[in-house]
């Protein structure tokens, strides 16, 4: 399973594609819980492979029998077979476990600014980010946009603006976006920009 959730950031970059990951990476673990049944098969049949090769084989660990009612600390499912077993026990438990911790850390309302930080440059020219998906994010502060009507073509505009860049003339921060955002050319960016940029 640690192959799956390796798309994590890694190397150069600008650093907020670790939060975005850390979002998409949310995003995965749910889309992997609704998937656990296909996800888990070919699992275990990587299990199985690489337990052959060492000549081990694949049991559950508590059969029925007297010893199994004293399991009283720890979820023992009932199940059939051992692949049936892992599943209830250890596959959808921990599943479930990363989800809710996911859920608990990255709270979709605690974490509204997060939409801004695709305004930056490293991200609109590498296309980490879907335009749609950010678009409908930042309609959150529709209200405080001069032209909120605007804001789908602003952003198209901003693409193509930071795309005819070099890249080392990337600006790699929200402060140094804002002397870019013309208020004539873009004033809801500009708007977005001044909400979430420090000072």
């Amino acid at each position: 399973m640690r192959r799956r959730f390796q798309g994590g950031y890694r190397g150069s970059g600008p650093p907020f594609l670790k939060e975005l990951n850390q979002t998409w990476t949310k995003y995965r673990i749910t889309a992997l819980r609704y998937d656990i049944e296909d996800e888990y098969n070919s699992w275990y049949e990587e299990v199985i492979h690489f337990a052959s090769k060492v000549g081990v084989n694949i049991t559950s660990p508590r059969g029925p029998g007297p010893r199994s009612s004293l399991q009283i600390y720890r979820a023992n499912a009932p199940s059939t077979c051992p692949k049936e077993y892992y599943l209830r026990n250890l596959a959808m438990p921990f599943a479930d476990y990363l989800l809710a911790e996911f859920n608990s850390r990255f709270n979709t309302e605690d974490r509204k600014g997060i939409e801004i930080l695709a305004l930056l440059p490293g991200a609109i020219t590498l296309g980490v980010v879907d335009l749609e998906s950010v678009l409908i994010g930042l309609m959150f502060w529709g209200p405080d946009l001069p032209f909120s009507s605007l804001l789908r073509s602003e952003m198209k505009e901003w693409q193509r603006y930071w795309s005819s860049k070099e890249p080392n003339q990337l600006s790699v921060n929200l402060s140094e976006c804002l002397s870019h955002a013309d208020e004539d050319i873009f004033p809801n960016i500009l708007t977005l920009l001044k909400l979430d940029a420090p000072f």
